[in-house]
Protein backbone atom coordinates (compact mmCIF):
# COMPACT_ATOMS: atom_id res chain seq x y z
CA UNK A 1 0.00 0.00 0.00
CA UNK A 2 1.16 3.67 -0.99
CA UNK A 3 1.87 5.63 2.16
CA UNK A 4 1.89 9.57 1.35
CA UNK A 5 5.27 10.05 3.07
CA UNK A 6 8.03 7.20 2.68
CA UNK A 7 10.52 6.99 4.47
CA UNK A 8 14.13 5.69 4.41
CA UNK A 9 15.96 4.22 7.76
CA UNK A 10 13.71 6.79 9.82
CA UNK A 11 14.36 9.87 7.61
CA UNK A 12 10.71 10.92 5.99
CA UNK A 13 10.71 12.53 2.16
CA UNK A 14 8.45 15.30 2.86
CA UNK A 15 11.00 17.56 3.15
CA UNK A 16 14.98 17.83 2.54
CA UNK A 17 16.30 14.42 3.23
CA UNK A 18 19.68 14.61 5.60
CA UNK A 19 20.07 10.53 5.02
CA UNK A 20 20.38 11.98 0.98
CA UNK A 21 22.67 14.33 1.87
CA UNK A 22 25.11 12.15 3.95
CA UNK A 23 25.17 9.85 1.38
CA UNK A 24 26.28 12.24 -0.74
CA UNK A 25 28.91 13.71 1.45
CA UNK A 26 30.29 9.79 2.46
CA UNK A 27 30.21 9.61 -1.56
CA UNK A 28 34.36 8.56 -0.96
CA UNK A 29 33.77 5.87 1.64
CA UNK A 30 30.83 4.28 -0.01
CA UNK A 31 30.90 1.07 -1.89
CA UNK A 32 27.89 2.25 -4.14
CA UNK A 33 30.27 4.67 -5.90
CA UNK A 34 31.98 4.08 -8.83
CA UNK A 35 35.54 6.27 -8.49
CA UNK A 36 36.45 9.13 -8.49
CA UNK A 37 33.67 9.65 -6.40
CA UNK A 38 31.01 10.17 -8.67
CA UNK A 39 27.60 9.89 -7.69
CA UNK A 40 24.23 9.39 -9.80
CA UNK A 41 21.13 11.34 -8.33
CA UNK A 42 17.68 10.64 -9.70
CA UNK A 43 14.02 10.29 -9.23
CA UNK A 44 11.36 9.58 -11.44
CA UNK A 45 11.68 11.97 -13.83
CA UNK A 46 14.75 14.16 -12.96
CA UNK A 47 13.89 17.30 -12.54
CA UNK A 48 12.48 18.19 -8.87
CA UNK A 49 13.49 15.50 -6.60
CA UNK A 50 17.11 15.04 -7.17
CA UNK A 51 17.63 18.38 -8.11
CA UNK A 52 15.97 19.52 -5.11
CA UNK A 53 18.44 17.46 -2.71
CA UNK A 54 21.53 18.11 -5.79
CA UNK A 55 20.66 22.34 -4.90
CA UNK A 56 20.58 21.43 -0.70
CA UNK A 57 23.83 19.99 -0.93
CA UNK A 58 25.49 22.30 -3.26
CA UNK A 59 24.21 25.15 -0.56
CA UNK A 60 25.40 23.10 2.46
CA UNK A 61 28.74 21.85 1.44
CA UNK A 62 29.34 24.11 -1.28
CA UNK A 63 28.34 27.09 0.58
CA UNK A 64 26.64 28.12 -2.70
CA UNK A 65 23.60 30.52 -2.49
CA UNK A 66 20.29 28.99 -4.24
CA UNK A 67 20.67 31.59 -7.06
CA UNK A 68 24.22 30.39 -7.66
CA UNK A 69 23.29 26.45 -6.80
CA UNK A 70 20.54 26.65 -9.69
CA UNK A 71 22.34 28.45 -12.16
CA UNK A 72 25.20 25.67 -11.55
CA UNK A 73 22.94 22.97 -11.83
CA UNK A 74 20.82 24.00 -14.92
CA UNK A 75 24.50 24.89 -17.00
CA UNK A 76 24.11 20.84 -17.13
CA UNK A 77 20.54 19.95 -17.12
CA UNK A 78 17.23 20.69 -17.23
CA UNK A 79 15.87 21.21 -13.62
CA UNK A 80 12.07 22.46 -12.12
CA UNK A 81 12.11 21.69 -8.52
CA UNK A 82 7.97 22.06 -7.47
CA UNK A 83 6.89 25.20 -5.41
CA UNK A 84 7.21 22.82 -2.41
CA UNK A 85 10.93 21.83 -2.78
CA UNK A 86 11.54 25.72 -3.87
CA UNK A 87 9.83 27.02 -0.75
CA UNK A 88 12.34 24.43 1.48
CA UNK A 89 15.24 25.68 -0.83
CA UNK A 90 14.42 29.83 -0.34
CA UNK A 91 14.13 28.37 3.88
CA UNK A 92 17.08 26.33 3.94
CA UNK A 93 19.04 29.19 1.89
CA UNK A 94 17.97 31.60 4.04
CA UNK A 95 18.87 29.65 7.42
CA UNK A 96 22.38 29.31 6.29
CA UNK A 97 22.93 32.87 4.87
CA UNK A 98 21.79 33.77 8.89
CA UNK A 99 23.90 31.12 10.36
CA UNK A 100 26.76 32.34 7.99
CA UNK A 101 26.61 35.76 9.04
CA UNK A 102 26.44 35.07 12.76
Amino acid sequence: MYRAHKSYRGARSSSISATALMFMENKERSPCVSPPGRILVHCAVGVSRSATLVLAYLMIRHHMPLVEAIKTVKDHRGIIPNRGFLRQLVALDNALRLKRSA
